[in-house]
């Protein structure tokens, strides 16, 4: 398997335990107490600053070797969708950011309407990690051969993820560690 399939791979494990945390936080809302605001933003700016400035391009070039004629129909329909919600994506997150702000600064604005926006993106994460995990990695893994995969590799230079692998300083150090408090309260 390919360096950067399996980093693609990697990166969706973590996105799902930091969308967990996103869950956990919206849960708070039907308990009638409030999210963590800033934790819900720096999951977000982490989200923009890894995902959609790396993550997603570098998934773009993969997918764009792909061969149509060679795809069937549930993966033409999963790459036509994917490729909207890499457009999409950024926006919902954006929507959910300026909400989050909005409050953080003392303005008004409907409770259910951060809710509603928080969980669009949410159920679009979700439903965008499934179809690239379950039908569009299993697709590249068949059609790209190992030359594609190393001129890919090489082109693509992979940075360090700011939270789990280069660990940006104190950046996100409150995620990473509510990220672990999540994941051993779901294991108690």
């Amino acid at each position: 398997m390919s360096k950067l399939l399996e980093r693609f791979a990697a990166d969706h494990k973590r996105l799902k335990r930091l969308l967990f945390v996103l869950r956990a936080q919206l849960d708070r809302f039907d308990d009638d107490t409030d999210p963590d605001y800033e934790r819900l933003l720096e999951l977000l700016e982490y989200v923009s600053d890894y995902g959609d400035q790396w993550h997603h391009p570098a998934e773009d070039r993969a997918f764009a070797l792909l061969d149509p004629a060679r795809l069937n129909r549930s993966q033409s329909k999963a790459l036509e969708k994917v490729t909207q919600q890499h457009r999409e994506l950024p926006r919902l997150a954006r929507d959910v950011r300026e909400d989050l702000e909005a409050v953080m600064r003392g303005m008004v604005i409907p409770r259910s309407k951060l809710e509603e926006d928080a969980s669009s993106y949410l159920s679009q994460q979700i439903e965008h990690l499934a179809l690239e995990d379950d039908i569009l990695f299993p697709a590249l893994a068949e059609q790209l051969d190992d030359e594609q995969w190393a001129a890919l590799d090489k082109a693509m230079a992979t940075p360090g993820d700011p939270l789990f692998d280069a660990r940006d300083g104190a950046r996100f150090d409150r995620l990473y560690f509510d990220i672990l408090e999540a994941e051993h309260g779901a294991d108690s």
